[in-house]
This record gives C-alpha cells, structure tokens and sequence, in this order.
C-alpha cells in the first residue's frame, strides 16, 4: 500500500508544529483526520515517525530522517507541479533555461 503526498505533507506539520493539534490546526483539517493519515503512512513505512505524549509529539530518530526525506521529496513535487503550470502557461523555455534541476 503506497502513500500519497498529502500524508507526507501533514507528517512535515506534525514535525514542524510538535503537536498534532497546533498541526491540524495550521492545516485546517480534524486533529483526528491528520493522525489518522499519520498512523496510516507510519504503518506503510513499517515504523514510527513520532512518539506521542499528551505534550505533544517528538520524531524518532528514525522518524527524523524520514521527515528530512518527506521535506525534500514534497519540495521536489512542489516544483514539478510549479514547472508544468508554467508550461501550461507559456513559460516553458523560461524554465529550460534556468535548467530545472530537481535537486536544487
């Protein structure tokens, strides 16, 4: 079973926020429905990202590397989506150009 972005993308907020409440809220979506995705991409990966506590949430080591990984692979997309919305636009040769590079 693979996982999508949108799990990456609330596991970044979990990170970022320590706390799936504050990160639900930044999100605007239920606190249930971001842990809930959580549980699922933790399950997918076959280990935990986060120790949860009623503090808040910590990453495990191993979680850490991985939201380093998630943080990257979303800025990737990001720019993906960003290049074909400006091919889509007449901006394409700009973009040759510059030499898109995912790594950068």
């Amino acid at each position: 079973m693979p996982f999508d972005i949108r799990q990456l993308r609330y596991a970044i907020a979990a990170a970022d926020h320590g706390s799936f409440y504050r990160a639900a809220r930044a999100l605007d979506i239920d606190q249930s429905t971001l842990s809930r995705n959580i549980l699922k991409l933790e399950r997918v990966i076959g280990g935990k990202i986060f120790e949860r506590s009623r503090a808040g949430v910590t990453m495990t080591i191993a979680g850490s590397t991985f939201i380093g990984g998630a943080k990257s692979m979303v800025a990737s997309a990001d720019k993906l989506v960003a290049m074909m919305q400006a091919a889509g636009h007449g901006r394409w040769a700009s973009h040759r150009a510059q030499q898109f590079s995912l790594g950068r």
